[in-house]
């Protein structure tokens, strides 16, 4: 099948959304601001390549470690930022103060991300597992922004 040529993506079409471990999540979405969420370091089955050497020689590859796979958002800084704020979400204070950890061990806490996108019957979803998120601030005349970096521990899903 042929790649398509037409009906690129772009940041019009996209949406980023957190949500925890809860039955019903509780979600906060990711903006508004200028459309620039980044994430990097995909990788077959999600796990780096160490190469196995016989006496110098290359001899194969096997599977290594699982992949962290970092992701980084820059998000306006919008109403309230105290009970139902991106900062909340990220410090699980406000409505995510009772958020359950999506993390396997239950003690630290994390988050899932999904990345979704969208134009007209077309739409992919990047979901991005047991993410730990952290955020700076800054202030600026276009308007104050959160600037939002993470680390994906569980891996990346792409449907």
């Amino acid at each position: 099948m042929a790649q398509p040529t037409v009906g690129a993506f772009t940041s019009r079409h996209m949406a980023v959304v957190i949500k925890d471990g809860t039955g019903t999540p509780i979600t906060a979405t990711l903006g508004p601001g200028p459309g620039d969420f980044q994430a990097g370091d995909f990788e077959e089955a999600n796990t780096a390549a160490v190469k196995i050497l016989n006496r110098g020689d290359f001899q194969e590859l096997v599977y290594g470690e699982d992949n962290e796979i970092p992701f980084s958002i820059t998000c306006h800084m919008v109403g309230d930022q105290t009970g139902e704020s991106i900062t909340d979400a990220i410090n699980k204070t406000g409505n995510f103060a009772s958020a359950v950890t999506k993390d396997p061990g239950g003690v630290v806490y994390s988050l899932d991300l999904t990345l979704t996108g969208t134009r007209g019957a077309v739409s992919f979803v990047y979901t991005f597992s047991n993410c730990r998120l952290k955020y700076s601030f800054s202030e600026s005349l276009d308007g104050n922004k959160l600037n939002i970096t993470g680390v994906c521990y569980g891996g990346c899903a792409v449907t």
